[in-house]
């Protein structure tokens, strides 16, 4: 799992400075809020991931849908920064 995040944080990095900078309600927003909201601690990892970050992932990375994966691209804290800051949360707090 760390090696995912270092990965992730590698390819996040490398990106050109043309890369656009996201937008609050752009296709990654729902990443760049705080991952806590998304986070319920009585229930079991696996009965979170259920319940809420499946759809959570499927509504922001849009899977099951035809997505021009270059709108998706575009850096800061409502782009893949937010992303990376999701999934670090849920990989370090919940495992």
């Amino acid at each position: 799992s760390g090696a995912l995040i270092s990965q992730l944080r590698s390819l996040i990095k490398a990106l050109p400075a043309s890369i656009p900078e996201a937008v609050e309600g752009g296709p990654l927003a729902v990443f760049g809020a705080d991952p806590m909201g998304c986070d319920i601690p009585g229930i079991a990892a696996e009965d979170l991931w259920k319940e809420v970050l499946n759809g959570v992932m499927k509504a922001g990375l849009g899977w099951g849908m035809e997505v021009d994966v270059r709108t998706q691209v575009q850096c800061g804290r409502w782009g893949l920064d937010g992303l990376l800051a999701f999934v670090e949360y849920f990989v370090s707090q919940r495992g």
